[in-house]
């Protein structure tokens, strides 16, 4: 009976089949990677201050928001806005260098680690921090193409960067103003969507990665209307 069953083969297909139904199951039954609770709570503390100064500084809150905010960030946003805008920049830069050591250790935060929306708080903290989108925009299309982050978000960063570089954007995301002096102690500003490379074909462009908006949309959500504007036109209004 051993020697015909180790002979016969469709024993040996069973065998066969069995473990690899065996191995199957066993890698199927794998725990996902575990939530970090530490990694959360540093991200939350992080994404929380930074929302909150911006509340603070843009937001339309209520004055007893605003004495909450006031008396947890040390400053005075109604009678001293100067003070408040260098408590945020001192806030980024802080926020920045706990990015920094996070992206050292565990690299682009993986949304299976840290869940949603913390999976967001190293890209915001990158973009606040406009001199840095070049050094981690490798990171961020990653982490865009891995689904740890919505690819709108690294469209977003690539416009800002390219923006600052007075190059043309990609996706029309980024809006700029000039402004002009119409009196002794006023400005005027004109408001605008910074130049698009090829914008005839931004709409196709922004579909592709999920912006939800053409672009003639997203400007009128900005209160502005659609003008297709060269580097050449900023310029001219420049001068």
């Amino acid at each position: 009976m051993y020697a015909c069953f180790m002979d016969n083969p469709l024993n040996k297909n069973m065998k066969f089949h069995i473990l690899t139904l065996i191995a199957t199951l066993s890698f199927g039954c794998q725990n996902p990677p575990a939530l970090n609770k530490d990694l959360k709570s540093q991200l939350h503390t992080v994404r929380t201050s930074d929302q909150e100064i911006r509340e603070l500084c843009y937001g339309n809150i209520s004055g007893k928001r605003r004495e909450e905010l006031n008396a947890k960030y040390d400053v005075d946003f109604q009678n001293n806005y100067k003070l408040s805008s260098k408590k945020m920049d001192q806030i980024d830069r802080n926020n920045l260098r706990i990015i920094k050591k996070i992206i050292e250790q565990f690299g682009y935060p993986k949304i299976n680690v840290v869940d949603t929306p913390l999976n967001e708080t190293v890209w915001l903290i990158i973009q606040h921090n406009p001199n840095e989108l070049e050094k981690y925009m490798p990171l961020l299309e990653k982490a865009g193409k891995a689904g740890d982050i919505e690819m709108t978000k690294v469209a977003l960063s690539q416009d800002r960067m390219l923006m600052n570089q007075g190059k043309e954007q990609i996706y029309g995301s980024q809006g700029s103003s000039i402004s002009q002096p119409i009196g002794t102690k006023q400005n005027q500003y004109t408001f605008f969507i910074w130049p698009i490379k090829n914008p005839n074909e931004v709409n196709k462009r922004r579909a592709e990665v999920g912006f939800k908006t053409t672009i003639e949309e997203y400007a009128k959500l900005l209160n502005m209307e659609y003008e297709p504007l060269t580097l050449e036109d900023v310029k001219a209004m420049e001068e």
